[in-house]
């Protein structure tokens, strides 16, 4: 299809003046938010929303008043209304008269759909699940990896790494992001992995030359796929060194945050060693035989 014909019929700005960046927050994003909140809410939602979050009273009139009252709002509560409107809406479609759950059956997709647009459109860093719950949009691959690397830790052997590489996750996802957290607790699902399999007291770089280098050079047949998963093991130890940076030592003020972009990036190759670290530990486990490298 001509470059034309996609373009038709779409806004000047979603056409010529998209962000090639995400932004974290958009004034735009909220008075758009704060707009169909009024719209889809109705009934009572006001007082729900302030009981429900903690927020101070404030008599709220027509839809410009919303836009402007989420303006003033922390971030974490402008995301939140979203969750909890959806919440709201989800409980009155099995409570209350005919109107009242007939509103809410409408209302409730109507309202999914208009925040995801609303995240789409003005190039926010988030998205909303089905079931109401906002979280960080990094990209699609981040999220096949994430998906791929969680299902691929079931069982108890893995569960205190599975336990703290989702503890990774929501902290990435939190408003705002804490990315020294997520980068700690992959971390720590890499530790809880090599330690286990190697039977270490830590995760260090000078162990996974020692310990995991000749293990999984050893298990491969070919020189390719031993020289490749050597320089693997070089660059996990350059990983390791990166997340030592972010983790508290004692006696010391804690590290500031990272930039966001930065944390992403270590976090997505933390998971992707992860996923590697139960590979090998399988394979070590199942006293594997070169052609399985």
């Amino acid at each position: 299809m001509p470059e034309e014909e996609i373009r038709k019929g779409q806004r000047f700005s979603q056409v010529y003046l998209r962000r090639e960046e995400q932004l974290e927050d958009s004034q735009r994003m909220r008075r758009r938010l704060g707009a169909s909140v009024y719209e889809h809410g109705r009934g009572g939602f006001g007082e729900y929303l302030r009981r429900k979050l903690g927020l101070k009273y404030e008599s709220l009139g027509g839809q410009s008043s919303w836009m402007e009252y989420f303006v003033s709002l922390e971030l974490r509560d402008v995301l939140d209304s979203v969750t909890v409107l959806l919440e709201y809406l989800s409980d009155r479609k099995t409570n209350g008269d005919y109107h009242v759950r007939h509103h809410a059956q409408l209302h409730r997709p109507a309202f999914l759909r208009e925040v995801r647009q609303i995240f789409l459109e003005e190039g926010v860093r988030y998205s909303v699940d089905d079931l109401g719950g906002v979280h960080l949009r990094v990209d699609e691959q981040f999220e096949v990896t994430r998906a791929a690397t969680v299902q691929g830790m079931g069982g108890p052997r893995y569960g205190n790494a599975l336990a703290s590489l989702e503890s990774g996750y929501r902290a990435l996802d939190a408003v705002p992001a804490d990315g020294r957290s997520a980068i700690r607790d992959v971390f720590d699902a890499a530790e809880n992995l090599f330690k286990m399999t190697f039977e270490e007291q830590q995760l260090k770089g000078d162990f996974i030359k020692q310990k995991l280098k000749p293990r999984v050079v050893r298990l491969c047949l070919n020189q390719e796929a031993r020289t490749a998963n050597g320089l693997m093991c070089e660059s996990f130890v350059k990983w390791v060194d990166a997340a030592h940076v972010y983790r508290h030592k004692n006696g010391s003020p804690d590290p500031h945050q990272p930039p966001l972009d930065l944390a992403i990036l270590m976090v997505s190759q933390g998971t992707a060693f992860v996923r590697w670290l139960v590979t090998i530990d399988r394979a070590i486990n199942a006293v594997a035989t070169p052609e399985e490298c």
